[in-house]
């Protein structure tokens, strides 16, 4: 299990507890928002979340305990799908 805090397009950091998938990845939830001090090469430079694999939500972020984001890594990417939202999202 990795419990790590993560920058995402909600608009504050959010604390992940994944269980790790050996392949690189893991699947896991969004336990809460956090914040967190980042140093200055932690910080989101503006670029686009979506062009890290994020994707599209129409409205707001589902709530952390209401749905699963599973993640995964490669390649400075961090393809992200939500399960259990009112259609699945990739």
């Amino acid at each position: 299990m990795v419990v790590t805090p993560l920058l995402g397009p909600f608009g504050h950091d959010t604390l992940l507890r994944l269980v790790a998938d050996g392949q690189g990845g893991g699947i896991g939830r969004l336990v809460t928002g956090v914040a967190f001090m980042k140093m200055r090469g932690q910080r989101h430079t503006g670029g686009s979340f979506a062009d890290l694999g994020w994707p599209m939500v129409d409205g707001p972020w589902p709530a952390y305990a209401d749905v699963v984001y599973q993640f995964s890594v490669h390649d400075g990417r961090q393809p992200t799908r939500i399960y259990g939202h009112t259609a699945d999202v990739r």
